[in-house]
């Protein structure tokens, strides 16, 4: 992190485009990184070029060919990290200044499409193929690309409605209808409920970026953790995917194989990384001599680690984390958790943990902010905050019940809550 996202130190040094936005979250919780990523929104708009291509490298110190120049999961980022800025820091100032980048690189993939597909690009690269770091052999490129795509086009929507932009939001909301209709009928087999060959990469990319039918959610996302039982709760993703994997099981409510395929020390999973002695990302999974190990592209999991275990969240309702959300995964044999992020109106922080079936929970919520915070319990008479009936705790109200699990509605302030599961 030092003017670009550098892939990889020892070898290239280079502007890689794809770890902007698939990393981008997980750096974003850890750091500000307004002026960075607004920094590399001016590299990328400097780079596109006349046909309105954003090449995979960003500033372009070295002109490569076929795929490794022209990728939509890496030049995708001139679209996906002004969004990501927007919804995380709630300044729509990168969008009007990024918006004509956006818009140039999506008509210019709509151009090199056919009925909605895109077929050029690199795919999900150092997947589980058994050759070590490079091209997906195991799902198919343009399964991967063209989800990026569609996901493009449907934040240039959301994009041009938020400006104002009449003609374009109309254009680009038609575009987005007819991309996904044309992605499912493309790749999903209704027989099996399952995309293209039916990899994790196949299901979790279009689960992930929102592409699936809703009737069609639950069915993919049981054959996605039949796929990862079956071998043994381990992952055969790459990068591309890696990130839509967790996003999707988490969203699932299925955080608890995430647990399970993290919580692993063989190959591959990042304990073999550490048995291998290694004390930064390698990257390729096998840990594979040759490449680099270096490399802080599989680091997709720190996302969750804030957003899923810790449960901090940005409510969709209040962008800028004006409206927060505090839904904590007490999964596996964790016994405690603890998480912050340093928002732009102030420190978040959550943290829980079990004492027999009984559960603690501290969060602070910042000034001229409030929450929905989702609490494990039996039943909502069973929770308390500071010793007392949440009933008659200040800034507290009761929203309802889902499943196993009471939500209320908090005001700023610190909150200790006690329920019993």
């Amino acid at each position: 992190m030092w003017s670009i996202l550098t892939d990889c130190p020892h070898r290239e040094r280079l502007g890689w485009l794809e770890e902007d936005h698939l990393m981008g979250p997980s750096i974003m919780y850890n750091y500000d990184i307004t002026l960075l990523f607004e920094k590399i929104c001016n590299d990328m708009r400097d780079s596109q070029t006349a046909e309105g291509l954003i090449p995979d490298v960003s500033p372009t110190y070295v002109i490569h060919s076929d795929g490794f120049r022209d990728a939509p999961a890496w030049g995708s980022s001139s679209v996906i990290v002004p969004w990501f800025m927007y919804q995380w820091y709630g300044d729509k100032r990168i969008l009007e200044k990024q918006y004509n980048t956006m818009k140039r690189y999506v008509d210019y993939l709509t151009g090199k499409s056919t009925n909605g597909i895109v077929s050029h690009g690199l795919g999900d690269w150092c997947d589980l193929s058994g050759n070590g770091a490079g091209f997906s052999e195991q799902t198919p490129l343009p399964a991967v690309e063209s989800a990026i795509y569609c996901y493009d086009v449907s934040i240039l929507e959301q994009t041009a409605r938020l400006l104002g932009k009449t003609q374009d939001t109309k254009q680009y909301a038609e575009l987005a209808i007819n991309v996904r209709k044309s992605y499912n009928q493309a790749f999903f087999h209704p027989e099996t409920n399952q995309y293209a060959t039916a990899t994790q990469a196949s299901n979790a990319m279009p689960l992930g970026l929102g592409i699936i039918e809703q009737g069609n959610r639950e069915a993919v996302l049981d054959n996605i953790i039949k796929d990862i039982r079956a071998h043994r709760n381990h992952l055969t993703v790459g990068e591309v995917s890696h990130r839509f994997l967790i996003k999707s099981l988490a969203e699932g409510g299925r955080s608890d194989v995430v647990f399970d395929m993290t919580n692993q020390n063989d190959n591959p999973s990042y304990g073999y990384q550490l048995a291998k002695g290694m004390t930064s990302l390698a990257e390729s999974w096998d840990v594979k001599f040759g490449n680099s190990m270096n490399h802080f592209m599989l680091g997709h999991i720190e996302e969750w680690f804030y957003r899923d275990l810790a449960g901090i969240q940005c409510d969709p309702e209040g962008l800028g984390y004006k409206k927060i959300i505090i839904k904590p995964a007490i999964v596996g044999n964790l016994t405690w958790v603890k998480g912050s992020y340093e928002s732009v109106h102030g420190m978040i922080k959550s943290s829980w943990k079990r004492e027999g079936d009984k559960l603690n929970m501290e969060i602070t919520i910042p000034a001229n902010t409030t929450a929905i915070v989702f609490i494990p319990a039996k039943d909502a008479e069973s929770i308390t905050e500071s010793g007392r009936a949440t009933s008659k705790a200040k800034g507290v109200r009761f929203l309802r019940m889902e499943k196993e699990t009471a939500v209320f509605s908090v005001l700023s302030g610190t909150y200790y809550f006690k329920s019993l599961k």
